[in-house]
């Protein structure tokens, strides 16, 4: 979850750290993980005993998008940050792009209602997107600009 944390601070306007301190909201003290809801594409999974590499099926991908689709329906995010490149075509299909502002973000819709939409590589990606530590060039380079653009867009909203 640390680079969950580390896109949270940046959403919060926080900064990038390693420093646990740096994870409270200013005034309420709140921990970033208190103010923020997360959803997955899946609800369920099929998981081979000895992995974590999940076995799921194209039926249940669909019927669980459908839920995800109800949960950003109800929650009316501001700002949404995706986690993991498999998400970009289930999230495409669902959400309208209103406006490209950059290869990660954009302004969206879903019913009508519009809000941002940062697409990044999972955290603990075992390539040269991993960013689970601050120092992380996936994120300096990528996330950091991508999930900053979206919070200055967002906030010219509120």
């Amino acid at each position: 979850m640390r680079g969950t944390a580390l896109a949270l601070r940046l959403a919060f306007g926080l900064g990038i750290g390693a420093d646990p301190a740096g994870e409270r909201l200013p005034g309420s003290g709140a921990h970033v993980f208190e103010a923020f809801a997360m959803a997955n594409l899946l609800l369920c999974s099929v998981v081979t005993t000895g992995t974590t590499t999940s076995r799921h099926t194209a039926l249940m991908r669909r019927n669980c998008s459908k839920h995800l689709e109800t949960t950003i329906q109800v929650l009316e995010p501001t700002l949404v940050i995706s986690q993991g490149a498999r998400l970009v075509k289930p999230l495409s299909r669902l959400l309208a792009t209103v406006e490209k502002h950059s290869p990660a973000v954009r302004t969206v819709a879903l019913q009508g209602r519009e809000f941002l939409w940062v697409r990044l590589h999972h955290p603990a990606s075992w390539s040269d997107s991993n960013w689970s530590g601050p120092d992380a060039p996936y994120l300096v380079e990528t996330v950091r600009p991508a999930i900053e653009l979206a919070r200055k867009l967002a906030l010219r909203h509120v």
